[in-house]
């Protein structure tokens, strides 16, 4: 749990403690009031948290290696649970790994019968395992299939927890998943969400993190969330995207059919470049705005060596956490741009979004002062010459070229450049900083925003 969460504590423990087991452990990443959680065992779980991106994964890995039974019921301190989570207790015995209950999202009501009936018939539609958070496992079952690599690889964007990774890996081997369709817990932070203040936050998240049209409209319809959708579309609007937004609602849900009746796996994040993101294995790769390494972990395996540039302390940190296994990548915790110096990164909900440069003061939710260096400073750095530079910067396209000229004269390196909304008039001024290169656009999927490839000029 995290420390921000007393209020809840206060509201749900009773009912945790109510259940009768003597081993109740609390995972926190922060201190907790003695007098609230007096008969429980609080374990720090910030360590344990260090280097996941979903640090709810390493919390609950952190609990199951502390606990003292073998049988573990594990939920959030969002809920408020029933005894019939004892009945799942007594589940987990034999080739049982897993038993799943049922959740409660939010109060009583028209909203909650269309969420959950909802659920239930997508489920149904994807030949899907019904599962929730709320869970017992037997410890043996977790130890003979727990893949913690995997885990900690979960992003802000991968729509896992990892108690589905959990149950996935489980259903591979010999032990038995089983979900019991009784009311075990009621989520009160849904409730908090319902709520109007709640709604029109989540719509301005979905809109920081980039969310599909497609994914926000399902998830407004299944929550019973109409300002959420009214959020989003209204920023939609305000950065003049908002015809294409409601166009994609359908091309993208479109697209899900099609896959979901052919059976075609759905497209990474980044699938659509994954054609331009090709050159000699020799040569070095540059990932300026390089987040937490998706892109960065791709190219480790493709490239003699990969140089990533991330400002913000604790994304880059997560950088090198997530890239440490590869032996062949250089973080370089710096922004990129065309003079030497600091500036101020703003910093949003979805690390990237982070900028150097304001769009809305909506967006950013605090600021961090980091150092900005010119790439060309690196040049004679790298092991080998550059033969590709990937540039995701939120609007600082123009200034990283600038300060790269030295670079780019000397290697001719292709350019793979973001290019989004609030930013689309920055495509104009990267064209113009290199009229030798060709260049091409490549929209992404279901997306406001393209890519940029530029490749030198064969003359």
């Amino acid at each position: 749990m995290r420390a921000t969460d007393t209020d809840l504590l206060a509201k749900n423990l009773p009912s945790w403690k109510a259940l009768g087991s003597d081993d109740l452990i609390l995972c926190s990443n922060g201190k907790l009031d003695p007098k609230m959680t007096e008969g429980c065992r609080t374990v720090d779980s910030s360590q344990a948290e260090e280097g996941w991106y979903h640090r709810q994964g390493g919390a609950r890995r952190f609990g199951f290696l502390n606990a003292r039974h073998d049988i573990i019921l594990t939920g959030d301190i969002d809920l408020t649970v029933t005894r019939d989570c004892l009945r799942a207790v007594e589940l987990v015995q034999g080739d049982i790994g897993m038993v799943s209950l049922e959740k409660l999202r939010g109060a009583p009501g028209l909203a909650e019968v269309v969420r959950n009936t909802s659920k239930r018939m997508l489920r149904r539609i994807r030949h899907r395992l019904f599962f929730t958070g709320l869970y017992v496992l037997n410890r043996q079952a977790w130890l003979e299939t727990d893949d913690a690599t995997t885990t900690k690889q979960l992003t802000s964007t991968t729509r896992k927890g990892e108690d589905i990774l959990l149950k996935q890996a489980m259903l591979r081997t010999s032990w038995k998943v089983v979900y019991l369709p009784v009311v075990g817990g009621i989520d009160h932070r849904t409730s908090l969400e319902d709520r109007p203040a709640g709604q029109l936050e989540a719509g301005r998240k979905a809109w920081a993190q980039q969310l599909s049209p497609f994914s926000v409209t399902i998830r407004a319809l299944i929550y019973v969330r109409p300002l959420m959708m009214g959020r989003y579309l209204g920023y939609a609007n305000r950065s003049g995207q908002l015809t294409r937004t409601l166009l994609d609602i359908p091309q993208d849900g479109a697209s899900k059919v099609v896959r979901r009746v052919f059976k075609r796996k759905a497209p990474g994040a980044e699938a659509h470049l994954e054609a331009y993101m090709k050159m000699d294995p020799s040569l070095t790769f540059v990932d300026a705005g390089a987040n937490i390494g998706h892109i960065s972990r791709y190219m480790a395996l493709r490239s003699r060596s990969v140089w990533a540039f991330e400002p913000s302390a604790s994304t880059a940190e997560e950088l090198r956490s997530r890239t440490r296994e590869f032996g062949n990548v250089v973080v370089q915790q710096c922004a990129l741009g065309d003079s030497d110096g600091e500036a101020e990164l703003l910093k949003h909900d979805s690390s990237g979004n982070n900028s150097l440069v304001r769009r809305s003061k909506d967006f950013a939710s605090e600021t961090e002062r980091v150092e900005v260096k010119r790439l060309d400073e690196f040049m004679d750095s790298f092991p080998s010459p550059v033969g590709l530079i990937k540039i995701d910067v939120e609007g600082y396209e123009g200034h990283v070229i600038r300060g790269a000229m030295s670079l780019i004269t000397r290697d001719h390196p292709r350019l793979v450049v973001e290019v989004h909304p609030p930013f689309e008039e920055n495509e104009a001024a990267v064209r113009a900083s290199l009229p030798a290169y060709s260049w091409r656009k490549v929209w992404r999927p279901t997306r406001n925003q393209f890519h940029l490839i530029g490749d030198a000029s064969s003359s």
